[in-house]
């Protein structure tokens, strides 16, 4: 099994403000925290568009390119992620640019770089594309109650 919780740590407040006070670029905090609760490549990392990210941050899309799935963002991780979408939005990006541009590096050198600077260890990633979270549906909890009562 791939997923939240199964092939990556838990994303703890501490985990939250260790990133946040380690590192100074918005960008390189919230991929490094969106790496770190997903597990997901860095390939996928590289086609997340801004508007992936639900108004919120309670909600991240993981487009791929015949299915979409989507993952819940840990509270202490949505302060990275809105972030990292204000200072792209700041920079004149355009709502379909990649949330995380200029946040990788090479074959994801920042996104380790990072990690090492803060002093955590990067989970094994994976092509979520190819695994249930791509098959998983996001609706409010009204249309969930009405599909469960029917």
């Amino acid at each position: 099994m791939v997923g939240p919780g199964l092939t990556t740590d838990p994303f703890t407040t501490d985990t939250g403000a260790r990133i946040h006070e380690r590192l100074a670029h918005p960008v390189r905090a919230g991929v490094l925290g969106t790496t770190l609760f997903t597990g997901v490549s860095y390939s996928t990392l590289t086609k997340i568009p801004l508007d992936a990210l639900s108004e919120s941050a309670h909600v991240l899309r993981l487009d791929s390119a015949d299915r979409g799935g989507a993952v819940a963002v840990p509270d202490s991780a949505r302060p990275l992620l809105l972030a990292a979408r204000s200072f792209q939005l700041q920079r004149g990006a355009a709502p379909s640019a990649a949330l995380f541009r200029g946040g990788l590096g090479g074959e994801g050198r920042f996104v380790r770089d990072s990690a090492d600077a803060c002093g955590l260890t990067l989970p094994v990633r994976h092509r979520w594309d190819r695994h249930w979270p791509a098959t998983v549906a996001v609706s409010t909890l009204a249309t969930a109650l009405e599909i469960s009562v029917g």
